[in-house]
């Protein structure tokens, strides 16, 4: 292992399936078959092809077993049981801190969200803020369910 901690291609490429389904079991909200799809595809040329393979993955499913894993994602700002990732992600972008005001507002716009597209509203929470999410998700209630 490198001195930042961070194991390098081949150290990644030389793990066994359960280590690997250990390290990168909740890239895909712990879908276990996706890590045996991307593991099959070794050796690893770089992060960027493991991502990729991730991809592929995801578009090998069906819509309905897409879906399924978007459904799988908690809501944000949600007091459900969720997996560290997902308490660590949230507070980052500051979800967590919100007045009581804007977290009914947020319990809200989920609900309306859940009720239009049949899953929960989904965005990269630690490249955002609340404020942005809050915007992001009534421009998406603009959209339709088709596109």
């Amino acid at each position: 292992m490198s001195l930042s901690g961070l194991l390098s291609i081949n150290e990644v490429n030389e793990l066994d399936l359960d280590q690997f389904i250990w390290l990168f079991g909740n890239v895909i909200e712990k879908r276990t078959e996706a890590c045996n799809y991307v593991f099959e595809k070794r050796p690893f040329q770089s992060a960027k092809h493991i991502i990729l393979l991730y991809s592929k993955y995801l578009d090998t499913l069906k819509q309905c077993d897409q879906e399924e894993i978007l459904q799988s994602h908690p809501d944000l700002g949600a007091s459900c049981k969720m997996t560290d990732e997902s308490v660590r992600e949230q507070g980052s972008c500051g979800v967590n801190d919100l007045e009581q005001e804007e977290r009914e507002e947020l319990s809200e716009l989920n609900l309306r969200y859940k009720e239009k597209f049949g899953f929960p509203f989904v965005i990269c929470a630690r490249q955002n803020k609340a404020d942005s999410i809050l915007s992001a998700m009534k421009i998406r209630l603009e959209n339709d369910r088709c596109g």
